[in-house]
């Protein structure tokens, strides 16, 4: 049978009339709301670090008024970015469903196969011969992300 991506459509008609229904929208609605500040921040954390990444931190003391002004007025330009850009993401996606099999599909590889490979790789070198399998974690990994994320695109297509 069909199901919906948003769990409380299965219900039909009635998420207006049943108030347990409506509340539980209004809940995920809420939650919604609160979170995407909470994601946000990290966001902007680790895009703020790419961007200093290479540069010595102390070289105009930080409560300098420049310095603050500067950094100030970067991370509302990096807030904007990253809001508008999630506006437009959210706009073109044809649903939430198709945003989670691409955060999957990414996501997943990365994090089941890849990440444990390159630890491996990182807190025991050796030669090559005796790293096969984190490689072919690392490569399976890539493998794997690559062909989910293919077939989800392939699917909006």
């Amino acid at each position: 049978a069909d199901t919906d991506g948003n769990i409380l459509n299965n219900f039909g008609p009635t998420i207006t009339s049943d108030i347990a229904l409506a509340f539980g929208e209004l809940a995920m609605t809420f939650a919604l709301v609160l979170a995407f500040p909470l994601s946000s921040f990290p966001c902007r954390w680790s895009i703020e670090a790419m961007l200093d990444h290479g540069h010595n931190s102390h070289d105009q003391h930080p409560s300098s008024p420049r310095a603050a002004r500067r950094t100030y007025a970067r991370a509302v330009l990096i807030t904007v970015l990253i809001v508008v850009s999630s506006l437009a993401l959210a706009i073109v996606a044809p649903g939430i469903n198709t945003v989670f099999e691409l955060l999957g599909g990414i996501v997943s590889g990365f994090v089941c196969f890849m990440l444990p490979g390159m630890y491996y790789l990182k807190v025991a070198p050796g030669d090559v011969n005796d790293n096969l399998m984190p490689i072919f974690l690392v490569i399976g990994g890539f493998a794997v992300g690559l062909i989910s994320t293919m077939c989800t695109l392939s699917n909006l297509l």
